[in-house]
C-alpha cells in the first residue's frame, strides 16, 4: 500500500534525482507501511491493555456495589425484623388496651343495665300500685252503683205506689 506524500520538497528532489527520488518514496512507503502493522500492534496491545484495566475496575467497583448492596439489604432485613417485633409488641399492647377497655364497656353496660332493671322495677311496683289502687276506686265505685241500683230498684215500686196514692 504506497503512502500519499502530498508535497515532495523540491530541494531534495533536485538532489536526490528522480530516480532517487522514487527509491526514496518506495523505501518511505515501505518503512511506513512496516511501522504501521508496529504501529497498530502497539495500538491494538495498548487498547487490550486498557480493556483490561477498566474491565477490572468495573468488576472491582460492581464487586464493590454487590457488597454493599448485600450489606444494606442484611441492614433492612435487621430493621425489617426490629420493626416486625416492636409491631407485634405494639399490637399485644393495642390488644391489651382493646380488652380493658372492652371490659370496662361491659362493666359500664352491666351497671347501666343493672340501673335501668332497678328503675323498671320501681317504675312496674309504682305503676302496679296504681293499677291496684284504681282497681280498688273501680271495685268500690263498683259496689256503691250496684248498691245504688239495688236502693232504687227497691224503692222504686214504693216510690211509685206512694206517688199514684197521693197524687191520684
Amino acid at each position: 500500500m504506497a503512502v500519499h506524500i502530498p508535497k515532495f520538497p523540491h530541494k531534495l528532489e533536485e538532489l536526490l534525482g528522480r530516480e532517487g527520488t522514487d527509491e526514496y518514496i518506495d523505501f518511505l512507503n515501505e518503512t511506513l507501511y512496516a511501522n504501521k502493522e508496529d504501529v497498530v500492534q502497539v495500538v491494538g496491545d495498548k487498547f487490550d491493555r486498557r480493556l483490561v484495566e477498566e474491565t477490572s475496575r468495573l468488576r472491582y467497583e460492581m464487586n464493590s456495589m454487590k457488597t454493599e448492596l448485600k450489606s444494606e439489604i442484611n441492614d433492612l432485613r435487621i430493621d425489617m425484623t426490629e420493626m416486625k417485633a416492636e409491631l407485634k409488641g405494639d399490637i399485644a399492647v393495642l390488644r391489651s388496651e382493646l380488652k380493658d377497655e372492652i371490659g370496662g364497656l361491659r362493666s359500664e353496660l352491666k351497671d347501666e343495665i343493672g340501673g335501668l332493671r332497678s328503675e323498671m322495677e320501681r317504675g312496674f311496683t309504682g305503676l302496679h300500685r296504681e293499677i291496684s289502687g284504681i282497681h280498688k276506686d273501680n271495685s268500690n265505685q263498683t259496689k256503691w252503683l250496684l248498691a245504688v241500683f239495688l236502693a232504687a230498684g227497691v224503692l222504686y215500686p214504693i216510690l211509685n205506689q206512694l206517688v199514684i196514692r197521693f197524687v191520684h
